[in-house]
């Protein structure tokens, strides 16, 4: 079940478990993603017509600031989940993609491609359906810009190489684990869980919400408010505009990403505190439109540029963020509270070379969401979290670990010892 995973987001964190500080794997993707995106628009800001210097910058600042201070962000920032990282890695290959797509020199386009291929690859390897639906925009800036002449073909070519070594990775680990060439560990998703299939239809009138959570408001991404973001990337898009491919390749990428998404049944009308995480990538493209569109907004205040208009700007957004972030974040923290109960039980309780069994109910997502363990050869825990099975193999494993059981939920949390 664990080996659901694909290989890239648990060899990312490899060296985090190395140091015993597997904790630091969620924040260091979300460093990378705020930075790449930041470059990303800082790009897009450069082939605007008009660009300044100081306009470049502040459409990084902007950016990276947004995504930064971006309340669904900061949640899956300090989560294990592998989605910021693919956001991250989007940004980067976005801004190489360009690079490659402007270079007519065989050499430099060589070198771009393999920088684009490897990038890619590793997406490939963390989330292949989000590597597929995110390449629909970057191809198009890349084969228009092979069509024009301003790219070599050897980019291509480079590109295509370098990614061949994560899918060689990709298929290797997936045939150890799953013994057939070609099949995936999340294909055999429902033999562990018989909801997990993959269906696809319209949302009902009443889950439009769901289907379309950054645009509703839910989840509150502010300040990424998606309506500004589509709307900066359509001043990209104006003629003359040395960006608008770049600016219709992540349109055409969050498009895919967004349908696919939004007419997938699985997953649909629940959430467990960490939000539409599967759509999270769409931070990139809101980020870099919404940086183009704040940008545009302070040449067009320019004549009318006073410390009042600064502080009526600032206190907006202050309060703003004061509102949703007192929606999102208690509720949020009550929900969390729920499901790390047997943590906190055992903490508590002070058990040490213990292993404590946690039946259906005690947590609201049931054993398998809670049964954490880091590796225990190298980490030797004082608490091994087990699911609520035959305790035959795990007493013949840790002789030595008195065995609990876990009853109650949330914060009345009660352990019974049951062996030795």
């Amino acid at each position: 079940m664990f080996g659901q995973y694909q290989p890239g987001w648990p060899l990312f964190l490899v060296p985090f478990v190395w140091v015993r500080a597997i904790w630091l794997g969620g924040p260091v993707s979300f460093g990378l993603a705020c930075m790449a995106t930041a470059r990303l628009a800082r790009r897009v800001a450069l082939a605007m017509p008009g660009s300044s210097p100081a306009a470049v910058l502040r459409s990084g600042v902007v950016a990276g600031s947004s995504v930064m201070l971006s309340g669904m962000l900061l949640l899956n920032g300090a989560s294990r989940f592998p989605h910021i990282l693919v956001a991250a890695l989007f940004a980067l290959c976005a801004e190489s993609t360009w690079a490659l797509a402007h270079t007519t020199d065989r050499g430099r386009a060589a070198r771009a491609g393999l920088v684009v291929g490897s990038l890619a690859g590793a997406l490939l390897s963390i989330r292949v359906v989000d590597a597929v639906l995110l390449a629909t925009g970057l191809l198009f800036v890349l084969f228009r810009a092979l069509r024009k002449g301003k790219s070599h073909p050897a980019g291509l070519v480079a590109a295509a190489l370098g990614a061949v070594p994560w899918v060689a990775f990709l298929f290797w680990s997936a045939r150890v684990q799953v013994g057939e060439w070609g099949k995936l560990p999340y294909q055999l998703g429902n033999e562990f869980y018989p909801w997990m299939t993959i269906d696809f239809s319209p949302p009902k009138l009443h889950l439009w919400k769901w289907s379309l959570p950054l645009a509703t408001g839910a989840y509150c991404w502010w300040p990424l408010t998606p309506g500004l973001g589509i709307a900066g990337l359509a001043l990209a898009c104006r003629r003359g505009s040395r960006a608008r491919s770049l600016a219709l390749a992540l349109g055409l990428s969050g498009l895919a990403v967004f349908l696919f998404y939004g007419l997938l049944e699985l997953g649909r009308g629940g959430d467990f505190g960490y939000g539409p995480r599967y759509t999270l990538v769409l931070v990139v493209p809101t980020a870099v439109g919404f940086a183009v569109i704040v940008e545009h907004t302070l040449a067009a205040l320019a004549p009318y540029w006073t410390g009042r208009v600064l502080a009526g700007l600032l206190a907006v957004a202050g309060a703003g963020s004061l509102a949703i972030g007192g929606e999102l974040f208690p509720s949020t923290h009550r929900l969390l509270k729920l499901v790390t109960g047997p943590e906190r039980a055992a903490e508590a309780f002070g058990l040490d070379r213990a292993i404590l069994v946690i039946p259906e109910g005690v947590s609201p997502y049931g054993p398998t969401n809670v049964t954490k363990n880091l590796p225990i050869e190298l980490y030797d825990p004082p608490v091994i979290f087990a699911n609520d099975l035959d305790t035959t193999c795990l007493r013949r494993e840790y002789p030595d670990r008195t065995i609990y059981r876990a009853s109650g939920t949330g914060d009345a949390i009660h352990l019974d010892r049951i062996a030795p």
